[in-house]
């Protein structure tokens, strides 16, 4: 990380996470729709993080993905628009 913005931007990406955690009461991080569900990123960045769990191989994570993306991605909790 290069400057401030780039850790308020990882912190923001990372309490994000843990603000679903806390939220979804089946939240399961093994389950792609899941985890790409609560990434608050464009597509390439959601695959290459979804991609990284071990229980999503490419093909699940696109498919994962591409399931959840408008509702997820319209899902801007706990702020009132996207970050």
């Amino acid at each position: 990380m290069k400057n401030q913005d780039d850790v308020n931007q990882v912190v923001i990406h990372e309490l994000i996470h843990a603000y679903d955690d806390c939220r979804a009461a089946n939240l399961n991080w093994k389950n792609c729709a899941h985890h790409a569900c609560s990434e608050d990123c464009v597509r390439r960045r959601v695959m290459k993080s979804v991609i990284a769990n071990p229980f999503g191989p490419e093909a699940v994570a696109k498919e994962a993905m591409e399931a959840v993306w408008d509702v997820c991605y319209n899902d801007t909790k706990p702020f009132d628009q996207a970050p």
